[in-house]
């Protein structure tokens, strides 16, 4: 019934503006008309992966989960973490590496990236966690068009699940104008709402994947369309998020 899913769409924070289109046809479909649907390419030789997101987002997280499936699959990545300002950061992903079985490169500056990826294994897959910034910082767009630059990363916003609306659209033009095009949806198991990860598509960003789980070593899904609607039409933790 239209009626019931404007409701839902409504109760899941998804913006008046956007209702609309997505009660015109059944909501996988509508969803396509309005967002971007992709996943992840690193096969040999494609460029690094740099997952980037305002503090507390779960970058860390959605690239220790990225490594440990690159290493199950045996193409084992060079990961990279530019966030050696926070002493936890660096150990988060310490911890994962070590039981991963590789290195974790920490890069404080500039420079010292640039070495690491110098010494990228041919074909080698490249994953970096970055360092959060504060868009309320006027240099924060800076740091990551430098980084966009300075490494020809493709640019992965890490954006949790249940924020409000408004604000994930302030933080989705913000990325997007820094030169980032993808998106993880993170915490989908820890939200009762997650209409914004609509209003974040809307914005432009690509929907790739989803973290639904806390575990470093799964609770990583592709987040197509179908599950993103059967999600969508079910309220609180009612869904069944699965691989």
């Amino acid at each position: 019934d239209g009626g019931d899913i404007r409701g839902i769409l409504g109760w899941q924070g998804i913006p008046e503006e956007l209702v609309g289109g997505l009660t015109a046809h059944p909501l996988e479909i509508a969803l396509k008309k309005i967002a971007r649907f992709g996943k992840f390419n690193l096969s040999s030789g494609k460029t690094p992966l740099a997952i980037v997101g305002s503090p507390g987002s779960g970058k860390t997280l959605s690239v220790a989960k990225l490594a440990s499936r690159l290493v199950l699959s045996e193409n084992v990545p060079l990961v990279i973490t530019t966030d050696a300002e926070r002493a936890a950061g660096v150990e988060q992903l310490a911890a994962h590496t070590r039981q991963l079985g590789i290195p974790l490169v920490v890069a404080r500056h500039r420079s010292a990236l640039l070495e690491a990826l110098g010494h990228r294994k041919m074909g080698q897959p490249v994953l970096i966690d970055t360092a959060p910034v504060d868009l309320c910082d006027q240099d924060a767009m800076a740091v990551w068009v430098e980084l966009k630059a300075a490494t020809k990363a493709q640019l992965c916003v890490a954006l949790p699940a249940g924020y409000d609306s408004e604000e994930t659209a302030d933080l989705a033009e913000f990325f997007c104008k820094s030169g980032a095009n993808m998106m993880i949806a993170t915490r989908l198991d820890q939200a009762r709402r997650i209409g914004n990860i609509v209003t974040a598509a809307a914005c432009g960003l690509v929907i790739t994947e989803a973290g639904i789980s806390d575990s470093g070593t799964g609770g990583l899904i592709q987040l197509t369309a179908d599950r993103l609607a059967a999600g969508l039409v079910k309220k609180g933790f009612e869904r069944n998020w699965v691989a």
